[in-house]
């Protein structure tokens, strides 16, 4: 099996966590909205059949509100005023079930190589977020050394990653070439094929 090789120097601390997709559709007519008032007022439109109370309404890429209400065809409120001021400006819009949210595998097993790596303190207002691994590997190469990480990738993953099952966590510390082999391996929510993880950690010499 290939093994991903990551040393600190190359990994990419930055999360992406929970990713999110909005596919917007292109609205029928075109809206008139102001500052002053939550009301849209539509003509030729079909807010009745196209959108849904919290869809979004966007005007090219600037974004609209969020829909509250709608009275018909042509008439619907949002929670709160526009922005900025618009007059039969065509319009598109997404819909609360067409946003989907990134669970595919790929995008997990990046969440928790970062949540591994990620040091405790590293993220600025997020303090807990991360895991001791990085301290542990100056610890001296005893028989206790992989049952702590164990534990720590065990601990971390289970309190920031709600996607997976976890299932198995496994340390080697090899001595001979100073380098730490961790092997996740866990099953995605509602899923049943396992997914295996491995890294391998490099300690300071």
């Amino acid at each position: 099996m290939a093994r991903n090789t990551r040393t600190f120097s190359d990994v990419d601390f930055n999360f992406t966590a929970n990713p999110i997709a909005l596919d917007r559709k292109v609205g029928t007519g075109t809206i008139t909205y102001s500052t002053t008032s939550t009301t849209v007022t539509g003509t030729g439109t079909s807010f009745t059949s196209n959108l849904l109370v919290d869809s979004n309404i966007y005007f090219g890429t600037t974004y609209v509100g969020k829909v509250k209400t709608i009275a018909s065809n042509t008439s619907l409120t949002l929670y709160k005023a526009p922005s900025a001021s618009g007059t039969n400006r065509a319009f598109n819009f997404g819909n609360p079930a067409d946003i989907v949210r990134k669970f595919d595998e790929e995008a997990i097993k990046a969440s928790i190589k970062n949540l591994v790596l990620t040091q405790n303190y590293e993220r600025p207002f997020h303090s807990e977020i991360g895991s001791q691994i990085r301290g542990l590997l100056f610890e001296p190469a005893t028989p206790m050394l992989g049952t702590l990480m164990e534990r720590a990738i065990r601990d971390t993953i289970l309190a920031f990653e709600p996607r997976v099952d976890l299932n198995e966590v496994n340390v080697q510390v090899l001595a001979d070439s100073n380098d730490v082999q961790a092997r996740i391996v866990f099953t995605i929510i509602n899923t049943t094929r396992p997914v295996t993880v491995d890294l391998i950690l490099t300690r300071t010499r």
